[in-house]
């Protein structure tokens, strides 16, 4: 199944690049502020989540891993339950949410495709940044 990973490849393009997370580890959204704008010195609206370090990055790549919904589904769960302490029903609920819009968007982009976050799109990090087919 196609999944978002953190990657080191293509920071720098942009001056507020940003990679704090375990090079190839599973992305998700995080927390973003109430206010604030896309290029801010915060970064949680230009950012995800690494699962496995709770650090941010800026760069994030697609790529097909053997995963199942259930077991990535699981990765967030633990993420919740002991990063955020949030009780099981919820972090359940929230983690098959995530799955579900994180795996809609990297169906979106070809594998190897290296993506950033603009708010709440994605795109795809190419000098043309056109339409791509894989």
């Amino acid at each position: 199944m196609k999944v978002l990973i953190a990657t080191a490849e293509t920071q720098g393009k942009r001056a507020n690049d940003f990679c704090c997370t375990n090079d190839g580890e599973l992305v998700m959204f995080g927390i973003e502020c109430d206010n604030g704008t896309v290029d801010d010195e915060c970064g949680c609206k230009r950012a995800l989540c690494g699962i496995d370090s709770a650090k941010a990055t800026t760069t994030f790549k697609v790529v097909d891993m053997d995963i199942t919904r259930d077991e990535f589904a699981e990765k967030i769960k633990v993420f919740y339950n002991e990063r955020w302490s949030m009780d099981k029903p919820t972090s359940e609920k929230l983690a098959y949410i995530q799955v579900e819009e994180l795996v809609r968007l990297a169906d979106t982009f070809c594998e190897k495709d290296i993506l950033e976050k603009r708010g709440d799109r994605l795109y795809r990090r190419e000098a043309d940044m056109g339409k791509k087919t894989c």
